[in-house]
């Protein structure tokens, strides 16, 4: 008698979901960890992706009076490669937070199967805290994006305004602007070290202790003839 193929993929589904229920939450635990070190990464080149900008327009304004078609280009380059950046950094954040959530399911889940009392809650009370440390990261990053997002508009206003105006006195004419993103730059990079900082506080929240010299899903070599 063959199996009807709706029926089939049903159990199949149900399967693979109690499968991934029945994952201990140390391991989903390990993961959150692994994201908030791919995170503070990409925080990391966030920040010099913001410094490499600013820089960039400096040296297009002090060579004014030279060939400023490499330096526009390099100011170009370097604001794309700093929305490339954010837009990492964004994906990433996404990852831990989706991460941490899949392991507080897990947690409250298999929690709810202590029968001690105390430590049914002391259980929640730590799932209560490595919740917030997740929150906080996304929350101090608000006032890092929001301002990213400022200074990547007035960049991309600038470069328009070069790319029509690339004349000494025109590139003279944003030396105001210059040294306003310099500002800025500064301001952006103190406001993802908070939310760096942030993460390092969260990190080990999740993270277990791992073997002297033990790395982050490391491959075995290929062993050579």
């Amino acid at each position: 008698m063959l199996v009807p193929m709706r029926s089939f993929a049903a159990t199949f589904l149900a399967l693979s979901l109690a499968a991934g229920c029945s994952t201990p939450g140390h391991v989903k635990a390990v993961k959150t960890a692994d994201r908030l070190e791919d995170l503070s990464a990409s925080i990391e080149e966030l920040q010099s992706r913001v410094t490499a900008t600013s820089t960039a327009l400096a040296q297009l304004v002090a060579q004014k009076d030279q060939d400023p078609g490499p330096a526009f280009q390099q100011l170009e380059a370097s604001v794309h490669a700093l929305e490339s950046a954010e837009r990492r950094t964004e994906g990433r954040l996404h990852g831990v937070r989706q991460e941490a959530e899949e392991y507080f399911v897990t947690w409250k889940e298999q929690a709810a199967t202590i029968d001690d009392e105390d430590l049914k809650e002391l259980s929640e009370e730590r799932r209560t805290d490595l919740s917030a440390s997740v929150d906080r990261v996304a929350d101090v990053m608000t006032p890092a994006r929001e301002a990213i997002d400022a200074y990547l508009g007035t960049l991309r206003d600038t470069l328009k305004y070069l790319s029509i105006d690339l004349t000494p006195s025109g590139i003279a004419s944003i030396d105001g602007r210059a040294k306003d993103a310099s500002k800025s730059a500064k301001s952006i990079h103190s406001k993802l070290g908070g939310v760096l900082e942030s993460v390092h506080e969260a990190a080990p929240l999740f993270a277990r202790a791992r073997a002297t010299g033990a790395k982050k899903s490391v491959q075995a070599e290929p062993v050579s003839n």
